[in-house]
């Protein structure tokens, strides 16, 4: 991954949905879209991330 990209508050564009030249058989025609996001550090919640074990 492209650390630039990575940097909490970056608008990145996930590609969502299954290649459509797919030749798997349960794979029905459709096209893929761009969902727009902003990094945001996870968990979401502050305290969650600060007192929560870290693993």
């Amino acid at each position: 991954m492209d650390q630039v990209a990575a940097d909490i508050g970056t608008e990145v564009t996930v590609l969502w949905g299954e290649d459509p030249n797919s030749t798997k058989p349960g794979v029905e025609r459709h096209r893929q879209v761009g969902i727009r996001a902003t990094v945001a550090p996870a968990p979401y919640v502050q305290e969650v991330r600060d007192s929560y074990r870290k693993s």
